[in-house]
């Protein structure tokens, strides 16, 4: 088989990073509006790029998603279409009542949003943090103070109309001169509860707004607020295509779909079929020898698409894969795997093809750290998926990720590193049985993990969310801690409970002993 140096070469001849930036801008046409609708019209077009590259076996696989459904805890949401949206200050006369608009830029509305009646609603708005009764929520519209899934869920619960959020990006920003909005996909809750509308403010509309209610007192300023939209049963499609080997073994290409921002994450998909085409056309020219192993990519929602499918599909034949995600801009390029309990030669090998290209300051590893769609390595699965991220990205869920600064430059690089290591893995090349740390014997309970992927916690009511909350630490957020995914990931039904805590502790993850016996003890009541 060709050598890593032959391998560099002969990719470096034919991928190309204008291709890939071109399938990104196709794709981020549909993607950068994030609701349902455009993400099934981003999925039909990532099939026919498929298609285009001579991929076999491309299909759009579709996951009900109604709101109750859950795969591991995370719910399969309700699907949202919004085609218009504007929040104003109806009263006092302001200069400048406009507040956000679906014409400025589609992230003013919150993912999940309910939609209003068609001539909007007009109510009193309030602050969260000055209203002590929560029943005085009831018909008003609540300006939250942090994008909390938990404060908005609350509000709903109390007859809130809607909720807004003026909190800042949480990377340092770009400066610009269009009003700059957050994507907000987790404030309204995506599970099926009482909801409202929920808007996104500019920092500096949400400064006026605070300004005003100063000046006028709480519920003395009304808005009118509209969204134009649904909320339906629908379905998360999955995007799958294969480059056959000679063997049923699979390597999979992954990143997620579902994210509105050129580089989070259009940019995965688009360099993962211009990596597909390449390969094909370099197998078929004889510049490349036949694959023993296949190809598959796999593109869906992030985390609850990816759920679906490892328990929906047989993941026997994947044997490794790599993720990318946000991988089209000149950033730090974090390599994440994706637990010490699974841990082989990937890692290594994807950090060592990337430093070819990027200087040290411009890529960093961590073997932990990163919930996304490298879930395919876990043990349950068992195939290595490291993550290639540029996470830091200064643009990450804001409106400003456009494709402006979309490097054609680094996406070859990223590519040619990425399909270096398919085609490595493909010829069998790479070392993947999992390196386990010695661990002392011991005698005690012993839990297995028996449902694929990353544990969370939305199937819950809102007063099991609370008590765990308060008991354990975990109830509220986006999926269950890393610590309590790591320690579930440990759970293959060798380890007794105190090796999995020595375990954590090794990591950096160290966890109070009953925190850790009432976690696994919970998820066995749930049928984890």
């Amino acid at each position: 088989m060709p050598d890593l140096d032959s391998l560099w070469n002969t990719v470096e001849s034919e991928l190309s990073g204008e291709r890939a930036a071109t399938n990104l801008e196709r794709l981020w046409a549909a993607a950068r509006y994030a609701d349902f609708a455009h993400l099934n019209e981003t999925a039909q077009r990532l099939a026919a790029m498929m298609q285009f590259a001579g991929m076999d076996d491309v299909q759009v696989i579709e996951y009900p998603t109604d709101g109750t459904t859950h795969y591991g805890g995370w719910v399969m949401p309700q699907a949202w279409d919004v085609s218009d949206a504007r929040l104003e200050i109806a009263s006092p006369d302001v200069d400048a009542p406009l507040l956000a608009s679906y014409d400025e830029s589609p992230l003013c509305v919150m993912s999940y949003s309910a939609p209003t009646p068609s001539d909007g609603i007009t109510a009193p708005v309030v602050r969260y943090a000055n209203v002590d009764d929560p029943t005085a929520f009831d018909g008003k519209i609540v300006l939250l103070e942090s994008s909390s899934i938990r404060h908005a869920n609350r509000v709903f619960q109390h007859g809130a109309l809607g909720v807004l959020c003026d909190e800042p990006p949480r990377r340092p920003h770009p400066d610009t001169d269009a009003p700059l909005y957050r994507f907000l996909n987790y404030t309204v809750p995506p599970w099926k509860t009482r909801k409202g509308s929920g808007f996104g403010l500019p920092v500096e509309r949400g400064k006026r707004l605070r300004d005003l209610l100063d000046e006028r007192g709480e519920g003395n300023v009304m808005l009118h607020a509209r969204i134009d939209g649904r909320l339906y049963d629908g379905a998360i499609p999955a995007v799958t295509g294969l480059l056959r080997g000679e063997t049923d073994e699979e390597i999979v290409l992954t990143g997620h779909l579902c994210e509105p921002g050129a580089n989070d994450n259009t940019s995965g998909p688009a360099l993962a079929v211009e990596i597909a085409r390449a390969i094909r056309v370099l197998v078929e020219q004889g510049k490349l020898p036949p694959l023993k192993r296949g190809i598959r990519l796999c593109h869906t929602y992030e985390v609850r698409g990816t759920n679906a499918f490892v328990n929906e599909t047989d993941t026997s034949r994947i044997v490794a894969g790599i993720n990318l995600d946000m991988v089209a801009r000149d950033q730090i390029n974090h390599v994440f795997g994706v637990t010490p309990t699974h841990h082989t030669d990937t890692d290594a090998l994807v950090v060592e093809l990337l430093a070819r290209v990027f200087p040290d300051d411009k890529l960093r590893y961590h073997a932990t750290g990163l919930m996304d769609d490298n879930v395919f390595g876990e043990p349950l699965i068992g195939a290595p998926t490291p993550g290639i991220v540029q996470y830091q990205d200064s643009t990450w869920h804001t409106s400003a990720d456009t494709m402006d600064a979309i490097s054609p430059r680094i996406l070859k690089k990223v590519g040619v590193a990425a399909a270096v290591y398919v085609l490595a893995v493909a010829y069998g090349e790479v070392d993947l049985t999992p390196k386990r740390e010695a661990e002392p014997s011991g005698e005690g309970t012993r839990y297995r993990k028996v449902v694929k992927g990353y544990i969370g916690c939305e199937h819950l009511s809102d007063d099991e969310k609370d008590r765990l909350d308060a008991t354990l630490g975990i109830g509220w957020g986006w999926g269950a801690p890393d610590w309590v995914q790591h320690a579930l990931f440990a759970c293959d039904g060798s380890r007794t409970v105190a090796q999995v805590a020595a375990f954590l502790d090794r990591h950096g993850m160290t966890t109070p002993r009953d925190r850790l016996d009432g976690v696994l003890e919970w998820g066995a009541s749930q049928g984890f």
